[in-house]
């Protein structure tokens, strides 16, 4: 039987505002220890930013991440899927697009799953 994404879901998805620094973001990602933040404006996710990104976009570009703003190394746009889709239609769609990683979001934020190319 094809279970719905969202009796998979685990915990919430953590975010922080669109305006937030890198540091900002680190912190919450080590306070909740997850690997990845969504990014929010005005309640929607705009954007995702991960471990990849910090390393990739941040520490090997040389970048202050006190005063580097998210939305400059913020992975976008994220890719969508209802929680009530099926397993199978998700894992098409991450196949699809080169997801590396699937979040529902939290209750009052878009369901979401990440989109992270392997460029």
């Amino acid at each position: 039987m094809e279970e719905a994404l969202v009796r998979l879901a685990r915990k919430p998805a953590v975010s922080v505002p669109k305006d937030a620094t890198v540091l900002d973001a680190v912190n919450v990602m080590l306070e909740h220890r997850v690997g990845a933040t969504l990014v929010l404006e005005d309640g929607r996710v705009v954007g995702i930013f991960t471990e990849r990104d910090v390393m990739a976009k941040v520490v090997a570009a040389g970048h202050d991440a006190a005063a580097t703003r998210l939305t400059t190394v913020m992975t976008f746009p994220v890719q969508t899927i209802s929680a009530k889709a099926s397993i199978s239609d998700a894992l098409d769609r991450m196949l699809t697009h080169h997801i590396r990683r699937g979040r529902r979001g939290r209750p009052g934020h878009r369901d979401a799953l990440d989109a992270l190319p392997d460029a």
